[in-house]
C-alpha cells in the first residue's frame, strides 16, 4: 500500500507541517511463476514454477492447482480439482527456488488448467492459470513409404516417430 506521511508539531503558537512524502510498505506477500508444463503424458504430467520472489515470512506450502474444467481453479476447491502439494519435508527451504510436482491420474488426450501456488505468513500467492493437453498416449507413425512392387507383393516401410507413453509392443502392416 502506498501512504502519504507527513510531521507536525504543535506549541503554544500552534501547530507546523512538514512537506508530506510518499511511502509504501513491502508486500508481505511473494510471487510465482508458472514454466512450462514438461513430460506431458496422456495420464500424468510434470509442473513445475520458480518462486520469484518469497515475500516475508518463510514458506509454508507450495504446489499447484490442476483442473479439467476452465475458470477460477481452487481455492475452493470442487470435484474437477485436485491440489498437488510439494513435499517440503527434510528440505531447506531457503533453498529451494524451483519446484516441481507430479500430477497423475489424468484423462487421455483431456484439456487440463493448472496455477501455482505458494503460502508463507502473510498468506497464499499464485500466478495466473495455463494449460496443456494430455497426449493420446499411442505410439505415432510418421510416414509410410513405397520400397518395392511387383507383379505379387508390395513391400512397404514405416517409421514410428514416437511410441507413446509406453515401449511399442507389437507392429506391422
Amino acid at each position: 500500500k502506498e501512504y502519504v506521511v507527513y510531521a507536525y508539531a504543535t506549541n503554544l503558537k500552534g501547530t507546523a507541517f512538514s512537506a508530506f512524502g510518499k511511502y509504501r510498505t513491502i508486500e508481505g506477500v511473494g510471487e510465482v511463476k508458472t514454466l512450462e508444463p514438461d513430460s506431458i503424458h496422456a495420464t500424468a504430467v510434470l509442473l513445475a514454477d520458480k518462486l520469484i520472489n518469497r515475500g516475508e515470512g518463510e514458506i509454508t506450502d507450495l504446489g499447484f492447482y490442476l483442473s479439467s474444467k476452465e475458470g477460477n481453479i481452487a481455492p475452493s476447491q470442487s470435484d474437477n480439482d485436485t491440489i498437488i502439494r510439494y513435499d517440503l519435508t527434510d528440505k531447506d527451504i531457503n533453498l529451494i527456488d524451483t519446484f516441481v510436482c507430479r500430477g497423475t491420474g489424468l484423462k487421455p488426450d483431456t484439456k487440463y488448467y493448472f496455477r501455482a501456488f505458494a503460502t508463507n505468513s502473510f498468506g497464499e500467492f499464485s500466478y495466473n492459470t495455463d494449460s496443456f493437453i494430455t497426449t493420446t498416449g499411442k505410439p505415432s507413425i510418421e510416414s509410410i513409404s513405397l520400397v518395392h512392387t511387383s507383379y505379387t507383393s508390395v513391400d512397404v516401410a514405416a517409421i514410428i516417430s514416437d511410441p507413446g507413453d509406453d515401449e511399442v509392443t507389437t507392429y506391422g502392416f
